[in-house]
C-alpha cells in the first residue's frame, strides 16, 4: 500500500499546487500578510521605545505639601527620567483638561498623608491619571513605561529614606497605584498594565482567529477542487491495482499538506 501511496500523494500535491486559486490563497497571500503584520508590529514597538527613551514630562499635583513631596520626590523622579510639571487644579476633570492641553500622558496626584505613611514605613497610596489619545501599541506601551518608572522612583525613594532598616515587602512595594484611564472623555478605573497585557491578544490573536476560517475554507476548497480535477481520472485510478483506501488516503494527506503549508 505504501509503495503506491507515495506516487499518488506526489501527484495529488503537485496538482493542488498547480491550481491558481490555492496557490494564491494559501501560499502567496500568507507570505505577504504575515511579514506585513510583523513589520507593522515592530514599527509600533520601535516608535514606543523611541518615544519613552528621553525625559518625559508628567503632571504633578501635590496635596501633601511636605518637604518629601515638594522637593525629595520630584528630585527622584527627575533622576529616573520624569520631569514633574506642577498643575494648579482641584477637580479631577479640571486636572485632566489641563493635562490634555499640555499634551501630558500622565498626571500623578500625591494625596494628603503620603509623607507620614511613607516615612513610617507604611504602604502609601498614589493616584494617577493616564490620558490616552488612541489605543495604539505605542500609546499604551508609553503609558505602561511611565507607570513602571513611577513605581521604580518610589522604590528609590523608600531605599533612600530607610535603606535596609525596614522589611523587604515595603521596599519592594512602597506604594499602591490607584490609576484612572481617560480615553475619549470616558474614564476607567483600572491599572494601565491590565490594558497593556491585552495587546498581545489583540495584535496577534485576532489575525490568527481571522486566518482560521481561511484555513478551513482552504482545506474545503482544496478537497473540492481535487474532487473536480479527479472526476475524469477517478475511473482510471479505480481500474488500477490500487486499494481504494490508498487513493482516499492520498487525497486526504495531499489536502492536509496544502493546508499546513498555508
Amino acid at each position: 500500500m505504501f509503495e503506491m501511496l507515495k506516487p499518488l500523494l506526489r501527484k495529488e500535491v503537485k496538482e493542488l499546487l498547480m491550481e491558481r486559486s490555492i496557490l494564491i490563497g494559501i501560499i502567496i497571500v500568507p507570505l505577504i500578510m504575515f511579514p506585513l503584520i510583523g513589520g507593522l508590529t515592530s514599527f509600533g514597538m520601535r516608535s514606543a521605545i523611541t518615544y519613552v527613551a528621553g525625559v518625559q514630562e508628567i503632571g504633578f499635583i501635590d496635596q501633601d505639601n511636605t518637604d518629601l513631596s515638594e522637593k525629595l520626590l520630584p528630585t527622584i523622579l527627575r533622576d529616573n527620567g520624569l520631569k514633574p510639571i506642577p498643575l494648579d487644579c482641584h477637580e479631577r476633570s479640571e486636572c485632566t483638561r489641563i493635562a490634555e492641553d499640555m499634551n501630558l500622558k500622565l498626571v500623578v496626584i500625591i494625596p494628603s498623608g503620603f509623607s507620614e505613611n511613607f516615612t513610617s514605613g507604611l504602604r502609601s497610596k498614589v493616584e494617577t491619571i493616564y490620558i490616552l489619545r488612541s489605543l495604539s501599541f505605542s500609546e499604551i506601551t508609553a503609558c505602561e513605561k511611565l507607570s513602571s518608572t513611577l513605581m521604580e522612583s518610589l522604590k528609590s525613594l523608600a531605599e533612600k529614606l530607610h535603606g535596609g532598616k525596614l522589611n523587604l515587602e515595603f521596599l519592594k512595594h512602597p506604594a499602591d497605584e490607584r490609576s484612572t484611564i481617560i480615553y475619549l472623555g470616558r474614564s476607567l478605573k483600572a491599572p494601565i498594565e491590565a490594558l497593556a497585557s491585552m495587546l498581545p491578544t489583540v495584535i496577534f490573536g485576532l489575525p490568527l482567529v481571522a486566518m482560521m476560517p481561511a484555513s478551513y475554507a482552504s482545506s474545503i476548497s482544496a478537497t473540492s477542487i481535487a474532487l473536480e480535477k479527479e472526476s475524469k481520472t477517478l475511473e482510471l485510478l479505480l481500474s488500477l491495482p490500487v486499494r481504494r483506501f490508498t487513493i482516499l488516503l492520498s487525497k486526504l494527506l495531499g489536502t492536509l499538506i496544502i493546508v499546513v503549508l498555508g
